[in-house]
């Protein structure tokens, strides 16, 4: 006879000493079983234990005999045996689609039937489990009727925390042909329902008619923390038809609230902390490009660490500023630092990770640089179609500027 054989012999005499004739109760709970003679054993329970000095959660059954534990154990199940005896699943129900059990090992602990999951069980999320030691190959006890539990973690409780960290352009003042916002968050953002969340109001309460270009893939950053809201080019360009049918979307001398309702979720589907409002009043609009004649540069001093700073007459696009304006040294060596656009976007500074040294240095600008209104270096954005535009540099691809750190 061999290990298997004598284990299941065993195992079934030691069932039969230890709970005879037991059967299923209706009347009891889930997995309590009752003795023939009227006599109540200790019923089988299964439950999820969190104590943490076990840590991770694992699924217990209790209740069963130690001398049947102990000659279930000897019989060495392999890990498909265990998963016909006592296999979790997720879902409320027993799957009948196939859908594999958990993975983990079981293993027995005196009077305790234990099963770790290989990874920890994922709060919020049910699971239903199966303990049925008449199933599979070993078959140790059918005496015994099959205990079906459910079990779940409790659902994380995240408080909210996410906030609309800042809008640009930060300027109180902005041009009625205003081409874009930038809206910043302090966490990653979801997908999908950017436009529900954003209302533009005037100064009579009421909410703009669709101001916005509305883009399904919606234009979001690598890190999902900051989205780019166009107003709705059609109706800035002089011209087109939804300009001549619905005006611009903004309106000179008129004051508006951008609002950011607190509904909107971030990427763990919580909603915003608060709500956020930015107030601003519109003026002419912009039709000028930027001219980098009309900069001013500030010079850091020689062996220091001070920052080299421009200057504009316009608040400029922020984002545009963070990657389109290069510094080098006379030798074309790139003088990397910190990049930081402040003043109402009308300044840029660049914070060396090295202290200055004494020679000529030239600021690269890329002429796809913009101002808030959408007019780069080469040319204006909001232009008659039916007439050209104010061209500053046709057919530059950069500017160049030149500045010296002068020597003690």
């Amino acid at each position: 006879m061999d290990l298997a054989s004598r284990a299941l012999r065993a195992l079934r005499i030691s069932a039969a000493v230890v709970a005879p004739v037991l059967v299923a109760s209706p009347s009891l709970g889930l997995g309590e079983v009752q003795a023939d003679a009227g006599q109540t054993a200790a019923p089988i329970a299964i439950h999820l234990d969190t104590n943490p000095l076990t840590a991770p959660s694992s699924v217990v059954a209790v209740g069963l005999d130690r001398r049947v534990l102990a000659t279930l154990d000897s019989a060495g199940p392999t890990a498909e045996d265990w998963q016909r005896l006592f296999p979790i699943y997720t879902g409320a129900e027993l799957p009948t689609d196939g859908r594999p059990p958990v993975a983990g090992k079981w293993t027995v602990e005196g009077e305790v039937l234990r099963f770790r999951p290989r990874f920890p069980f994922d709060p919020g999320l049910t699971y239903v489990t199966r303990l049925d030691l008449s199933a599979g190959p070993l078959a140790p006890v059918d005496l015994i009727p099959p205990v079906i539990a459910t079990f779940a973690l409790p659902a994380e409780i995240t408080e909210s925390s996410t906030v609309v960290s800042q809008v640009f352009p930060t300027a109180s003042e902005l041009p009625e042909n205003l081409l874009r916002f930038y809206l910043h968050f302090s966490a990653p953002m979801s997908r999908g329902e950017a436009y529900a969340h954003i209302r533009l109001i005037d100064d009579q309460g009421q909410p703009a008619n669709r101001p916005f270009l509305e883009i399904d893939e919606e234009l979001w950053d690598p890190g999902m923390r900051r989205l780019t809201l166009f107003f709705d080019p059609g109706r800035i360009k002089r011209g087109l038809r939804p300009h001549f049918e619905a005006g611009p979307p903004l309106t000179a001398g008129t004051t508006y609230r951008l609002v950011i309702d607190a509904g909107w979720r971030d990427a763990n589907d919580q909603p915003l902390a608060e709500g956020f409002e930015k107030t601003f009043r519109v003026t002419a609009p912009d039709r000028q490009a930027p001219n980098p004649s009309d900069w001013s540069i500030v010079a850091p001093a020689v062996a220091s660490r001070e920052p080299l700073e421009l200057r504009f007459p316009e608040p400029l696009d922020h984002g545009l500023l963070q990657r389109v304006l290069h510094v080098e040294t006379a030798d074309g060596i790139p003088v990397i630092g910190e990049v930081r656009v402040t003043n109402g976007e009308r300044r840029f500074r660049l914070l060396p990770q090295v202290p200055w040294r004494a020679g000529s240095y030239t600021i690269t600008v890329e002429t796809i640089l913009e101002d808030i209104a959408g007019n780069n270096l080469n040319t204006v954005f909001d232009v008659d179609v039916k007439n050209s535009g104010s061209q500053v540099g046709r057919g530059r691809k950069v500017f160049e500027l030149q500045f010296d750190v002068d020597p003690r």
